[in-house]
């Protein structure tokens, strides 16, 4: 009576370590399908998201495209508030633009320089090199804003002019000739030294010989 006792007691308990099995690796099972589906809703997601970007960037593309027409269409003030709020949200800064303002803008000073208007024409070069900082024409900016600084005596100005030339464009020639520029800086202000240190500078560094030939008068005339 007691070995049926024990084997309907090891029976019962096979039944409910099978149970037991079947209960974990069933919910395994279903927790691997979760996970599968979880991963497939989040390639979805990743899917949209990308496509949205994509339709958000064709549609800055096409509004920039069209905008300037649009606004020559729109005159009034409601219509062109809605415009320059569309402009803030799908403007594409225009390289082109941009160079030919700065272009226009370098025209506009150097012709003010030639009218020996050096007061405005330094406002002009100052402004551009402020709005345009790595324009093509920013180191002629520079060199006509030297000049201009120069005519006009202000010499502190001048010289800090000079000093960002040597800092973005050591190499570039009309660095240099800004730097005689500096040297008759020194000349005025009756510091000979410096002003023969920078012409050294010049006839050591730069292989234009017009720039190491003046260079090299300027610096046998304080020598003497």
């Amino acid at each position: 009576m007691s070995l049926l006792v024990f084997c309907l007691v090891l029976v019962v308990g096979y039944l409910e370590m099978y149970r037991g099995f079947q209960f974990y690796f069933s919910g395994t099972d279903k927790l691997k399908v979760q996970v599968k589906e979880l991963k497939e809703k989040a390639k979805q997601n990743e899917l949209n998201l990308a496509l949205s970007k994509f339709q958000f960037e064709d549609f800055r593309q096409e509004v920039a495209t069209h905008l300037p027409a649009v606004e020559k269409q729109i005159k009034s003030q409601e219509n062109s508030f809605t415009v320059r709020n569309i402009a803030s949200i799908a403007q594409i800064p225009s390289e082109k633009m941009k160079l030919e303002r700065a272009a226009s803008m370098f025209e506009k000073g150097k012709k003010f320089f030639r009218e020996k208007n050096f007061y405005r024409a330094n406002k002009t070069f100052s402004s551009l090199l402020k709005k345009y900082p790595e324009s093509l024409h920013s180191v002629e900016s520079y060199f006509f804003l030297v000049e201009g600084l120069f005519q006009l005596r202000e010499f502190e100005e001048c010289v800090l002019s000079v000093e960002t030339m040597m800092t973005h464009y050591p190499e570039n020639e009309l660095t240099g000739f800004s730097l005689l520029r500096l040297g008759k800086v020194y000349e005025a202000q009756e510091r000979l030294e410096d002003a023969a240190e920078v012409y050294r500078t010049i006839r050591h560094n730069y292989s234009s010989s017009e720039l190491k030939q003046q260079a090299e008068v300027f610096l046998k005339a304080i020598q003497l």
